[in-house]
């Protein structure tokens, strides 16, 4: 059930009030001990707060002293009392201590540091904070009216003792009192400068936390099964076998430690705060369809598992305890941090698909059994830490800043080496030596020191034991040769030296025809091959070989059928995502061999809800960024001016700016494409789109507003010069802007994956070329005396392409 309640109020605030430490316990007594149900509290009898605290120490929430009191006319320090609000509501994050009388070696620094932050202290005028002072009636109404954010109101002059009282109070008494989370005296008066009770810390903390606060303190499901439920409060669960559905969380959200081992569940949930996990088990927390910023993971005792599944998107996941983060299918997850919290030889385990993980932890051990990482930096701090990198496992660029050990045979494709001291069972594709080191420092590679100049990885060769790893992302990231917005899947690609691939049957391909362009998931697509087999659809960044297809269909995000030569067979989209929207449809001959793929949009129903499903980016001329929903959508304003100046643009992570007037905004299908004048650089760019300025087709408006994941410029490759025509044997001259491989491979064939580019050049249909690291934008020379005549496609990828003919 659903309840204004103040349960966890008092347990936080009790372990709050020994504050970890005994000499930080009120007072000088003894440190708190807890309090079971056989256990009276000697000094609350007759206490106007004495059923609050009695209730609460019969159901083991609250701690007295060790000799069995209470004290609840014991006053509290100023630094106490944010101690128990920033525990109490959930508040985590750090900013900077401007208080002269508060330095880093004091118990309370960092729950300054988190006031501060959630802006509900100021300190004094003098520049101090005061933090061993008892906090008075009038300090506490300002700071809980700006907890609260209430307004402040002329209430107080109702109290007969707050007349004289300074501007700084007044306003904010008459907020507390006009909300009811402080109450005044009889002979109507307020007592502004008294100090602060044990117990009425209880009541008024109790009473600001039900005004805050949707509790969910009994087992259920909660939340409508259609339409959307807003929650203007903060959202605690703090018992577990909860589920919430189909809300939209204003405040933060708290899975308290009253789940224990439990299991939450979260359904197309978005929470605009911070999502902080204190509770939960080894197989506890999903997030399904769900919207987060910030997520913190900070469970004391045992490890915690984080599912995130469907089209989650977590733009922050914070760690600073045990756990297991595990992004499935097309969930998104932008940045793990492994923060300093973490307490050495802690294990954090990441499975699945990451665009950034920082590693600031020292002497922790970081498990990947399988995935991809596209940039892994461990920072200068977290010496001493391991990272155990699976058979399925891959980073794509690793900066190591510290001593660190990566074991196991994972592989790493670019690594820098920017710290001495550091180990590798095996070296990446690519390595380099950085900036804070000497040129000729070393490393131990498989337990024997070697240059890190020196330790670079033989380029691959194509072979029948090779894999691809290949976890597919949420978003559509770029068009390559063909055009396509699908998704440019680059898990397994070595710079400088391909991938490792099972290479394609040889022979006669099936060849698809009549298939379905557009479609409405649960309709069936249809689709002719001119071989015996089956026909599979699949999520765009499937692998396009028997063994990926198989995958895909069995882990759900994939459906087949059997096929007869040359007779049509539909197939069944029921199940399959209503966010993806690209799926490619692909014959398989029943010797093996696999058709070119065909790509096809598979829409969101008239029924179902207009989501976000993602960012491309053109990968032509880094000219282009395009917004993806789940349906053909349409423009919700006025005009296309209108629209315009709904969307903003980051660059490098500076302030959010209205876009130029010469760039200009397009709108087709289910894509909003913001075309710029000047092409972007950099690798954080970011584009921000307002609610309710887009709507399908069927008049819903997406009421929620979108700031894109950090988008890097992409790789570009030019002709030196403008002929387009070149004879076999002739080389072709080329030039790039970043260190990569360079294919030359036919154009006719459109690819999904960098798996089908180098399965045309393992064929000997195509060629490729390695860019090193001293030759972007210099002449980059390809050959072409193995190749028949034909239409031919430069490209890198992920990337752009240029069209030539052979002669």
């Amino acid at each position: 059930m659903k309840t204004w309640v103040s349960k966890l109020l008092v347990m936080l605030m009790v372990v709050s009030i020994s504050v970890s430490n005994a000499n930080v316990a009120f007072g000088d007594a003894s440190a708190p001990t807890a309090a079971s149900k056989k256990t009276f509290l000697t000094d609350i009898s007759g206490h106007w707060a004495e059923k609050t605290i009695e209730k609460f120490a019969a159901e083991g929430m609250v701690q007295g002293y060790e000799n069995g009191s209470f004290q609840p006319n014991g006053t509290m320090k100023r630094a106490e009392l944010i101690t128990v609000i920033n525990q109490l509501f959930g508040f985590q994050e750090t900013g900077a201590v401007s208080a002269a009388d508060v330095t880093p070696d004091d118990w309370f620094y960092t729950e300054v540091a988190k006031a501060q932050k959630a802006g509900y202290i100021t300190g004094y005028t003098n520049g101090r904070f005061k933090p061993e002072q008892a906090i008075t009636r009038q300090e506490t109404a300002v700071l809980i009216a700006h907890m609260l954010d209430l307004e402040v109101t002329g209430s107080s002059n109702a109290f007969t003792d707050t007349v004289n009282s300074p501007e700084w109070s007044k306003g904010a008494i008459g907020a507390v009192t006009e909300a009811g989370v402080m109450q005044g005296y009889n002979e109507n008066i307020f007592k502004p400068t008294a100090q602060v009770t044990r117990a009425e810390a209880v009541v008024i903390l109790d009473r600001a936390y039900q005004a805050k606060n949707v509790a969910y303190d009994k087992a259920g499901v909660y939340g409508p099964e259609t339409d959307v439920e807003k929650i203007n409060q903060n959202v605690v669960i703090n018992v577990p076998s909860v589920t919430l559905q189909n809300m939209d969380i204003q405040g933060n959200l708290l899975i308290g430690r009253g789940v224990g081992e439990g299991d939450v569940t979260l359904k197309n949930v978005k929470v605009h705060g911070t999502t902080t996990v204190q509770g939960g088990g080894e197989n506890s927390i999903h997030f399904e369809d769900s919207i987060m910023v910030t997520v913190v993971v900070d469970k004391v005792d045992g490890k915690v598992r984080i599912v995130v599944n469907g089209s989650t998107q977590i733009a922050d996941v914070t760690v600073q305890s045990n756990a297991k983060i595990e992004a499935q299918s097309s969930a998104e997850i932008n940045k793990v941090t492994l923060s300093e919290a973490l307490p050495q030889a802690s294990n954090v385990q990441l499975v699945g698909s990451f665009e950034t993980v920082n590693v600031i932890a020292k002497s922790i051990v970081v498990d990947i059994p399988k995935g991809s990482i596209k940039d892994l930096n461990v920072d200068s701090a977290a010496a001493g830490t391991k990272l155990d990198l699976g058979r399925e496992a891959s980073i794509v660029t690793l900066i190591m800043n510290a001593a660190i050990n990566v074991a196991g045979q994972g592989t790493v494709q670019s690594a820098t080496v920017n710290a001495e001291g550091i180990s590798m069972e095996k070296p990446a594709s690519n390595m380099k030596v950085g900036s804070d080191v000497a040129k000729e420092v070393k490393l131990k590679i498989g337990g024997k020191d070697v240059a890190a100049n020196d330790a670079k990885q033989p380029a691959s060769t194509p072979s029948a034991s090779g894999s691809l790893s290949n976890d597919s992302s949420n978003s559509d990231s770029g068009s390559t040769g063909s055009g396509s917005t699908g998704s440019g899947n680059n898990s397994g690609e070595q710079p400088g030296g391909g991938i490792d691939i099972h290479p394609l049957p040889t022979g006669d391909v099936p060849v698809l025809s009549s298939v379905t362009k557009k479609a409405t998931v649960t309709e069936s697509v249809y689709a002719v091959s001119d071989m015996d087999g089956w026909v599979y659809i699949v999520e765009s960044g499937t692998t396009r070989s028997q063994i990926g297809l198989e995958e895909a269909v069995r882990g759900g995000i994939g459906k087949k059928e059997a096929v007869k030569a040359n007779q049509g067979v539909y197939i069944d989209t029921t199940g399959l995502s209503k966010t993806k929207v690209t799926f490619l449809v692909i014959a398989l001959s029943a010797e093996g061999q696999v058709s070119y793929p065909e790509f096809i949009k598979l829409y969101a129903g008239k029924d179902d809800a207009l989501e976000y499903s993602g960012t491309s980016q053109s990968g032509r001329t880094n000219s282009s960024i395009i917004f993806n929903f789940n349906k053909e959508i349409q423009n919700h304003l006025p005009d296309l001016e209108a629209l315009k100046a709904a969307i903003t643009f980051s660059v490098n992570h500076e302030p959010f700016q209205p876009l130029h007037a010469e760039d200009e905004i397009r709108l087709y299908a289910n894509s909003l494409e913001v075309v710029f004048a000047v092409p972007y650089s950099g690798e954080a760019n970011k584009l921000h789109l307002n609610a309710s300025v887009i709507q399908d087709t069927y008049g819903n408006v997406y009421d929620r507003e979108v700031t894109t994941s950090d988008i890097k410029a992409g790789l570009n490759v030019q002709l030196v010069s403008d002929k387009r025509v070149f004879a076999v044997g002739d080389e072709i001259a080329v030039r790039v802007n970043q260190r990569t491989t360079v294919y030359l491979v036919p154009s006719a064939v459109r690819f999904n994956t960098l798996f089908d580019v180098e399965n045309e050049v393992v064929a000997k249909r195509g060629t490729k070329v390695t860019v090193a690291e001293q030759e972007p934008d210099q002449d980059v020379m390809i050959p072409t005396a193995d190749l028949t005549p034909g239409s031919y496609s430069v490209l890198v990828w992920p990337g752009n392409s240029v069209h030539i003919t052979l002669q």
